[in-house]
């Protein structure tokens, strides 16, 4: 793999400063552990916000059914609103555009629903409606971003968005039908083009050549999750009475009867499988329905393996990436920075920009943070820093008032105080500073410095830099393996940061979580891990990868694990800090954890500035 940006890399007895300036993922070897880089980026046209991609269409009217259309035609679907930020950063952007409106993801259907899975109907803000006149059953959204219910057949604007997540990288470009959900990247084959209608061993092997190195398969379902992410991607297919079938890995042709996921894959999950099936799989051994394609809405079906169908790729979106803890600004050191490119500023609108993000000009304060500046390769024109002429003197001052070192400001042939009205300083690529008029306009950097340990939210406990969560003890909080991560999700879903099973990582945090368990009533039940040997028997891996692998000093297993019956394939952890392998779909309770690097308090950054600077930080991502 290569990179079209590297990273730059400083390593001191005291702190690493890292910067992720992202295309494609590349790996970068560090203290024996392999760090990436993220591709943070959406295709020309679309905007980048709230881990999302959005494209808001003014040049094409068409009907609710025609612009959703228009968005699958693009690997999208129309716009739901599933967050309180999302919500503010849309009445943003709806601002900016003079039209009679936009479609958007919601419909009445016995009731008003939205088209893609997560849509929270809390944040429905309607412009005195609806009134459902003569079957007004579609939903636009207008630029003061209220919501009306208009005829399906109107001809409106539209807004199509795809999920994308931290870690995902998914190929793209323009001729991608890549599409990105939150673990995993899905091709959905062209409907359009019968070359590509495909028997299942040479969609299974069209699949593997998409992306070899990443490892591209016919698509599987592995959990109630994976299932409704499916069926919302191609519920945009859904026409009435009509069925398109998708392969799928599903088949039985090593062992009649026994469903497996792949030629050599995991077993299929009883409860996803037997409540999906068209009809039940035929018995009849002769008619050789060995291989399994899905329906639009989601219903599974045994057929003929040299059938010639639809299919559906998938490859994981986590190719894995270096934890920065600054959310969307780029983290170094124990600072997040954020480079804001767009159409300039003078420094005293910078300064104004950063406070509106609770942050400053950046302010040097050490040689490593030096170094790393000029190493940014800021390219051409300056960014504003917060260095400013100290009043009746030649010497220099932070925006904090505090004096500037010498040492660590590189000025080449400056400051020459041009006109004797240069007061304010920029610092351009290898990081040469420059004194310029106070009132040129160009970029800026804003910085502010981690606070951790302040962050878990009510109900979690803290622990080393992360925050976990026991569920309660009682059975309506028993759940299976699959279930237990979109749980975490769910708990801190609204607070745009994410949550996962327990994955201990290294000693000092399996010691802080046996503290944990210790505080327990006695007798307490098993908690569902991230750990599984789903992927290959008998090792143990964690399902999210950008942990470590699993230290076996530090997992005690307590004679286990036994894989009894050659089902047990999912680890819980018991009170004393014990593990056991269990059946994946047993009803067990579970451990949440994320890390303390989610800002809060003083330094919560409000939704729409720090969308709004986000946007900036792509465009010079873009631009460079």
């Amino acid at each position: 793999m290569e990179c079209v940006r590297k990273a730059t890399l400083s390593l001191t007895s005291s702190v690493l400063f890292a910067v992720a300036l992202v295309t494609i993922c590349v790996p970068v070897v560090v203290q024996s552990q392999s760090l990436y880089l993220i591709n943070v980026t959406c295709p020309a046209g679309w905007q980048k916000a709230l881990n999302n991609c959005y494209l808001f269409n003014t040049n094409d009217q068409l009907s609710w059914d025609e612009a959703r259309t228009e968005c699958a035609l693009q690997n999208a679907d129309l716009m739901v609103i599933r967050s309180k930020a999302e919500q503010d950063w849309i009445i943003l952007q709806t601002e900016e555009y003079k039209t009679d409106g936009w479609w958007i993801g919601l419909v009445y259907r016995n009731g008003w629903q939205w088209a893609q899975y997560g849509g929270d109907n809390t944040l429905i803000n309607w412009r005195n409606e609806p009134d459902n006149y003569d079957e007004q059953d579609c939903c636009a959204i207008n630029s003061y971003g209220l919501l009306s219910d208009e005829y399906c057949k109107s001809k409106l604007g539209f807004i199509c968005s795809y999920p994308i997540k931290r870690g995902d990288e998914c190929p793209s470009g323009d001729n991608s039908r890549w599409l990105m959900t939150d673990t995993t990247c899905f091709y959905i084959s062209s409907l359009l083009d019968s070359t590509k209608h495909l028997s299942w061993n040479d969609a299974n092997t069209y699949c593997k050549n998409l992306s070899p190195t990443h490892g591209a398969k016919l698509m599987s379902i592995l959990s109630a999750d994976d299932m409704r992410s499916l069926k919302s991607l191609l519920s945009s297919f859904n026409k009435p009475g009509v069925l398109l079938p998708w392969w799928t890995s599903l088949n039985d042709q090593q062992t009649e009867g026994s469903y497996v996921w792949g030629l050599n894959g995991p077993q299929a999950n009883g409860s996803i499988i037997n409540s999906n099936w068209d009809v039940a799989p035929s018995a009849d051994r002769t008619q050789n329905r060995n291989c399994g394609i899905m329906y639009q809405g989601g219903s599974i079906d045994d057929v003929t393996c040299d059938k010639r169908s639809h299919y559906i790729c998938e490859m994981s979106a986590y190719q894995g990436h270096l934890n920065l803890g600054c959310g969307s600004w780029i983290r170094a050191g124990q600072s997040c920075y954020l480079l804001g490119n767009g159409k300039g500023y003078t420094w005293n609108q910078a300064r104004d920009q950063c406070a509106r993000a609770n942050a400053q000009l950046v302010k040097v304060d050490g040689f490593d943070e030096k170094v790393w500046l000029e190493g940014l390769n800021l390219g051409p024109g300056g960014y504003w820093t917060g260095l400013t002429r100290v009043q009746n003197s030649y010497g220099w001052a932070w925006q904090d008032s505090s004096v500037a070192t010498p040492a660590l400001i590189k000025w080449s042939t400056e400051p020459n105080n041009n006109g004797g009205i240069e007061d304010c300083v920029e610092i351009h690529t290898d990081g040469l500073y420059n004194d310029r008029q106070c009132d040129a306009k160009v970029g800026y950097i804003c910085e502010y410095t981690l606070q951790y340990g302040k962050s878990c939210l009510s109900g979690w406990s803290n622990c080393q830099q992360s925050c976990y969560y026991f569920s309660p003890a009682n059975n309506s909080f028993a759940v299976t393996w699959y279930e237990a991560k979109q749980k975490c999700m769910d708990l801190v879903a609204g607070y745009s940061i994410s949550a996962y099973r327990l994955a201990v990582n290294d000693k000092k945090e399996q010691d802080c979580i046996n503290g944990l368990l210790r505080a327990l009533p006695d007798g307490a039940p098993g908690y569902w891990t991230d750990l599984n040997d789903l992927q290959y028997k008998g090792i143990w891996r964690y399902a999210l990868e950008s942990n470590n692998e699993p230290n076996k000093a530090v997992i005690s297993w307590a004679k286990e694990p036994n894989n009894f019956n050659n089902s047990e394939n999912c680890a819980v952890i018991y009170d004393r800090g014990f593990y056991n392998d269990m059946k994946c779909d047993a009803k067990e309770y579970f451990i949440c954890e994320r890390t303390t690097d989610y800002i809060s308090g003083s330094r919560k950054i409000s939704s729409w500035m720090f969308i709004y600077l986000l946007s900036l930080f792509i465009v010079y991502i873009r631009n460079h």
